[in-house]
């Protein structure tokens, strides 16, 4: 799956446009950052190649050593069922393992408290847990032109349909995307998306300015994902909050996002997500994922100036749990029209 930082925001899909008609944006040109992209693509397939590759080494290792490792004892594990540090970090040696690592006992992969949104930094005026008056009326501020709300898919037996996510478009590539929990829970945002023109403003700048507003970052890195130190060389800058807004220094990366979670949602809006969850299809996402994980994702060029950058927010435990609401929601709703109907064909009187 492709990291969420390499996709483009989107501007189609309107249902109800709350002002007047929503200007469409101008297509970008052929630019340095398709380039980046295009460049990232290629690379990611050379990475799942030599992935595939290590996983044929590996079997044939395994088998070779089998013998021993059958004599071995289990692995200890930590009080909470999560494997001990030694045998996680054996098993998760690689950062392209695709496993769902879970940090170890002793870190902060459980909740500490309720959601403090206003510890966690906003987007534009935009921020986390906003409820959808008031994200409308940031957004409306942003994009004048008009923002657009789409509703997501009907919810049980009577398709009950609420505001899923918000839009607007601006000048060039400057477009938002905002998701927004759905009934019975009250509409609050639990993911921000937006495409930033840029003034030709120096690299350096636009990394020292990130940090400035959301701290020194948890990971960064170059071209598809790989490490770096080298501020110039900087494409994507990784921040890991919990609810509480506390900031971890330091982040397992699997498949190129902190602990695998970058990976389940869209910048374009991630409705869809949302609605997977309500309907209890299983997508994989690990449990610290699920339970802890809000991400902060800038994603930008490593040319010397700097046109456009993208920043991503989410709050995945939040999605999830209000999911899990409307889940719940849905099936007494489900429940109460199966009981209604057997009733009325008691009722139902033969015609002889």
């Amino acid at each position: 799956m492709p990291s969420p930082a390499l996709r483009t925001i989107k501007l189609y899909g309107f249902l109800l446009v709350l002002t007047h008609s929503l200007v469409p944006s101008q297509a970008p040109a052929q630019s340095v950052w398709d380039r980046v992209k295009q460049k990232a693509k290629e690379a990611e397939q050379q990475a799942q190649q030599g992935q595939q590759q290590g996983q044929q080494q590996g079997q044939q290792q395994g088998r070779q050593s089998g013998a021993q490792t059958s004599s071995a004892p289990n692995q200890p594990n930590s009080s909470d069922g999560q494997p001990s540090s030694a045998s996680a970090t054996s098993a998760d040696a690689s950062q392209g393992s695709g496993g769902a690592w879970q940090p170890p006992s002793g870190s902060t992969a459980a909740p500490s408290g309720p959601p403090d949104f206003s510890k966690i930094p906003d987007i534009s005026g935009l921020r986390l847990g906003m409820s959808l008056a008031d994200a409308t009326a940031v957004m409306k501020k942003l994009y004048p032109r008009g923002v657009a709300q789409q509703e997501g898919a009907g919810v049980g037996h009577q398709q009950v349909h609420g505001v899923a996510l918000l839009r607007g478009a601006g000048d060039g590539v400057d477009a938002a995307a905002v998701d927004l929990t759905e009934q019975p829970n009250a509409p609050v945002v639990w993911h921000i998306s937006r495409d930033l023109v840029q003034p030709k403003v120096a690299h350096n700048v636009i990394v020292a300015s990130l940090r400035q507003k959301f701290g020194k970052e948890t990971y960064a890195s170059g071209l598809v994902g790989r490490p770096t130190t080298d501020d110039s060389q900087i494409e994507q800058m990784w921040w890991v909050f919990d609810e509480q807004g506390h900031l971890m220094p330091e982040a397992k990366m699997i498949n190129n996002s902190p602990f695998g979670c970058g990976g389940y949602y869209n910048t374009d809006g991630s409705a869809h997500l949302y609605q997977d969850i309500a309907l209890g299809r299983d997508k994989g996402l690990p449990t610290y994922c699920t339970s802890s994980y809000v991400g902060v994702l800038a994603t930008m060029s490593a040319d010397p100036i700097l046109t456009q950058i993208l920043i991503d927010e989410v709050d995945l435990p939040l999605m999830v749990r209000s999911a899990k609401t409307t889940s719940a929601w849905a099936k007494g709703m489900d429940d109460k029209a199966g009981q209604q109907e057997q009733q009325r064909e008691k009722e139902i009187k033969p015609t002889l």
